[in-house]
């Protein structure tokens, strides 16, 4: 990673230095699937409660700095949330599934230093990705969430269910890294870049620095894993070409 950093400074500084630089900035919007690998697994083998994904939006904004050249560079900040989610899911007699969840609310920003290739097909701008994160997060609160999913009449009134009882002593502040991999897919319309992406955050360090504390009905619980996400989203470029 370190030696990642310092190859990227240096090309950076050696674009900057020959004057041939453009930079262009863009907003755009993602839909995101979170997945936490948890570290212990065994855990989780007779629990009520099982890992599960999380689906949630994000904003971002990007810049990007163009050289003369097929080979870029792109500075992206994302907003959004992380959630980690423990769930169980039962069938209900009207045909739907009721499901009823743990999540630990984290609230994140995560900064991608990225490089990417332009192709050029036919139409458009075709561009993987790669290159590393930082991301920062700070934990916001525990909660209890039932849903009900499917079919027919619900026959089951969810503020009748049992609630858990769930306690946290700290919201710690997080910071750990990773790296990027993707795919843009880039077109202009009426002067402007419009690019569709895919953009895959791996991390190989565990998201807590010691295992994370907590009670669920008065029973201690602890969590810790790695954490990891799939954007899919679309930038608009608010520089007219």
């Amino acid at each position: 990673m370190r030696y990642l950093i310092i190859t990227i400074c240096i090309l950076l500084f050696s674009v900057k230095v020959s004057g041939q630089i453009q930079i262009d900035w863009g907003l755009g919007i993602s839909y995101n699937t979170h997945f936490f690998v948890h570290k212990d697994k065994s855990q989780f083998e007779y629990s009520f409660f099982q890992p599960d994904v999380a689906h949630l939006p994000s904003v971002n904004v990007h810049f990007d700095l163009k050289t003369y050249s097929a080979f870029q560079f792109r500075c992206n900040l994302n907003f959004g949330a992380k959630r980690i989610m423990l769930s169980n899911r039962q069938r209900i007699p009207s045909g739907g599934i009721l499901k009823n969840s743990i999540e630990h609310e984290i609230t994140s920003s995560d900064l991608s230093f990225l490089s990417y290739y332009a192709l050029k097909p036919k139409f458009g701008e075709l561009r993987p990705l790669i290159g590393f994160y930082i991301s920062t997060n700070k934990y916001a609160a525990i909660t209890q969430s039932i849903s009900i999913r499917g079919r027919g009449p619900n026959l089951i009134d969810e503020s009748m269910m049992p609630s858990i009882t769930l306690e946290i002593e700290e919201h710690p502040f997080i910071v750990y890294a990773g790296i990027n991999l993707g795919l843009n897919y880039s077109i202009k319309i009426q002067n402007r870049e419009v690019e569709f992406f895919s953009l895959l955050y791996l991390s190989p360090f565990d998201m807590f620095s010691s295992d994370f504390s907590y009670l669920a009905n008065f029973q201690e619980e602890r969590l810790n894993g790695k954490y990891h996400q799939l954007s899919l989203g679309m930038n608009l470029n608010l520089k007219r070409k």
